[in-house]
């Protein structure tokens, strides 16, 4: 099949299934004139390894010539001149690039709308969300539109929506895929991250988008090629531990109980399994680092665009106001104490098991609210056992675990330490065929 060919395809999908809301921006024009560049370098032999493959790319970063809105009014009508760290990997591999999903305003939570009035729908369910923030991503894969599709993790947004609905969604270690430009450069929460129908999806994927750039100074390369494991003795060689949340974190029963019934399934196939009864809470680590480079970020708007952000940013920028100088240097040097704790903690474990999810699927329509008022509990706090390894910079992947007793989707998230991709990737390919048979 020719890249003009996939490029065809990719738009009946697209416009048949317009209804699910996953795109903000779409450009067949440009889509198109890739597809037959991208045919041209195939006939010469010159193929980039993604050449002619549609990539969507989540609408919070910046894509040459191409809207990105970042969910939200103020930045409605904003074309970047240049791409940012992610999208300029995936289009030198060859990537064609002419779709943006939705995401919530400034990607700020795991709901599936913004003020620019477009809501995702899961592609499992549609009166259900697909969760978020990358939204439009995940309903993508879901609904077989694309394979694979560019996504960004803050606190869980690949993980979470990936596990609502039943695909895999892959946080690499902070520094595999580059991000530039950021105002938090050396911050090191945020990730780009790619979202799969299987795990072989992202192996693929990922080798267009884990580059080093020299404008991050913190990506280092990545070794694609390494030897992955063998699976004829994994039982005999890999720890693993298994926890149904962190800290306090809440999770719903039926999912801690898949979780768990997960982790006593590993044993029984000869999986070590190593115990641990209490984790540190990290929700207000979190909240004293985010919220102020979320207000900083803010700041720099200039005040027609302030004007046009969404309640929800102005809560949280308002929130961000009660955090003084030393409660965030406190929380910078808590973080370095979470780390040397982990490190310590689980040393001698080759992977984790956790949840990816703090509750089911939840109905698209209603109020939002994810079963929780608005405004109270920060995403740090309510997503800890996510938003933990963002702090960390370690790899964690989600992968389908199976349906609650009404159907709707439960993922599990696995997680090894940084720099431990490959390894995370083959762990993560062996349970996929585990939990397949």
């Amino acid at each position: 099949m020719t890249s003009l060919q996939v490029f065809e395809r990719t738009m009946v999908s697209v416009e048949a299934q317009s209804h699910l809301g996953a795109f903000v921006t779409i450009a067949p024009d440009s889509g198109e004139t890739q597809a037959i560049e991208s045919d041209r370098r195939l006939r010469a032999g010159r193929a980039r390894v993604l050449e002619g493959l549609p990539m969507p790319i989540k609408d919070v970063e910046a894509t040459r010539g191409l809207r990105t809105t970042n969910g939200s009014r103020a930045f409605d009508d904003w074309i970047p001149n240049e791409d940012g760290g992610a999208a300029h990997a995936a289009r030198e591999a060859g990537a064609n690039i002419f779709l943006k999903t939705n995401t919530t305003e400034l990607a700020l939570t795991e709901q599936s709308s913004n003020p620019l009035g477009i809501v995702t729908r899961n592609p499992l369910s549609f009166g259900l969300t697909s969760g978020g923030s990358s939204a439009g991503a995940a309903a993508a894969v879901a609904a077989g539109i694309v394979p694979a599709a560019h996504g960004s993790d803050g606190a869980g947004s690949v993980r979470l929506p990936a596990a609502l609905c039943g695909i895999v969604g892959f946080k690499p270690s902070y520094g595999v895929i580059p991000r530039h430009p950021v105002s938090d450069q050396w911050g090191g929460r945020s990730h780009h991250g790619v979202l799969g129908r299987t795990v072989d999806d992202i192996r693929y994927a990922l080798q267009g988008f884990a580059v080093v750039d020299t404008r991050d100074p913190m990506t280092f390369p990545l070794a694609m090629d390494s030897k992955p494991i063998d699976d004829s003795s994994t039982a005999n060689h890999l720890t693993f531990a298994a926890l149904d949340t962190w800290g306090e974190c809440y999770v719903e029963p039926e999912i801690r109980t898949a979780i768990l019934t997960f982790a006593d399934r590993l044993v029984s196939l000869g999986f070590e399994r190593h115990e641990f009864e209490a984790t540190p809470d990290v929700g207000s680590i979190f909240e004293r680092i985010y919220l102020p480079q979320l207000a900083y970020d803010v700041a720099r708007l200039n005040d027609p665009q302030k004007s046009l952000l969404g309640d929800e940013i102005r809560f949280w920028v308002d929130r961000a106001a009660e955090i003084d100088f030393r409660q965030y240097m406190d929380a910078r040097d808590q973080r370095g104490q979470l780390n040397r704790w982990c490190s310590a903690a689980f040393a001698d474990i080759d992977f984790l098991v956790l949840p990816s999810q703090h509750v089911l699927a939840w109905p698209v329509d209603g109020d939002g609210s994810c079963n929780e008022p608005l405004h109270t509990e920060s995403i740090g706090d309510r997503l800890q056992f996510l938003a933990v390894f963002n702090l960390l910079g370690w790899p964690a992947i989600s992968i389908p675990l199976g349906r609650s007793e009404d159907g709707r989707a439960i993922g599990v998230q696995l997680v090894c330490r940084r720099g431990e991709d490959m390894k995370l990737l083959d762990v993560a390919t062996i349970l996929e065929q585990l939990l397949g048979a």
